[in-house]
This record gives C-alpha cells, sequence and structure tokens, in this order.
C-alpha cells in the first residue's frame, strides 16, 4: 500500500468513528444560557475554585472543581443521566470550555456560557452566595 493511501484510510477511519460519537458541546450568550437553565432538563454546574464559587454564584449551581484531579470522578457522582443539559461556566470561559469537551467526551449534551459568570454579570444577571 502506498504511503498517501495508508494516511487517507486512517484519516477515513478516524472520522467514520468520530462520527458515532459526535461531541455535543456548544457555547452559549448569556441570553441564551438564561433561558437553557430555565428548562428542567437542565443542570448548572460551576466548576471554579470553592472561594471563588463562595463569592457568588448562578443559583442553584453545583460546584465541582475543574482543577481538582477527581473532576470527572467527582462529577460522575452526582449521577446525572446522559439525557440532561449540562450547562456549564467559570469565571471567563476559558476552564468551562475544556471542562465542557471533557463532558461531551464523557456522553454529556453541554452548553458553556461565553465569557463565563463575568460576562453574566456585566449583563446585570443576578448571582448568590
Amino acid at each position: 500500500m502506498k504511503p498517501c493511501c495508508g494516511f487517507l484510510k486512517l484519516c477515513l477511519t478516524n472520522l467514520c468513528h468520530s462520527q458515532h460519537r459526535p461531541i455535543k458541546s456548544k457555547p452559549a450568550t448569556t441570553s441564551e444560557f438564561a433561558d437553557t437553565i430555565k428548562r428542567n432538563d437542565t443542570v448548572l454546574v460551576d466548576i471554579r475554585s470553592k472561594r471563588e464559587y463562595s463569592e457568588g454564584h448562578i443559583a442553584g449551581a453545583t460546584n465541582v472543581v475543574w482543577t481538582d484531579a477527581t473532576f470527572r470522578t467527582d462529577f460522575e457522582k452526582l449521577a446525572i443521566g446522559k439525557e440532561k443539559t449540562i450547562a456549564i461556566y467559570c469565571l471567563r470561559g476559558r476552564r468551562s470550555k475544556a471542562a465542557a469537551m471533557v463532558l461531551a467526551e464523557m456522553g454529556y449534551t453541554v452548553v458553556n456560557l461565553n465569557g463565563g459568570i463575568r460576562a453574566w454579570q456585566t449583563d446585570c444577571r443576578e448571582t448568590v452566595r
């Protein structure tokens, strides 16, 4: 087999397998995120540190710290069904973007708040302590 044919076969194989496991993660504006978290099929998750969470978070959020090596295990302990949508956020959206990809790979549908809680607060949306 020619080298380029082997590479092409590998690419096609990966493409076919990836179509069976679509990554289900999408960014959301504060308005879209607010609409998402109102739905009954959504679980709200704040992945910031415990200190950041205690300084103010979106009402109803569960705190699962992203930087902990046990993030996957801690998240799985919540026993959230894969039929639920996970609405996730951090301070500015960087950590939650990475966490959203991990959760999507675990089989969850994830909505990530663009700009994080900073964008939420800039839009004068409510937080609680």
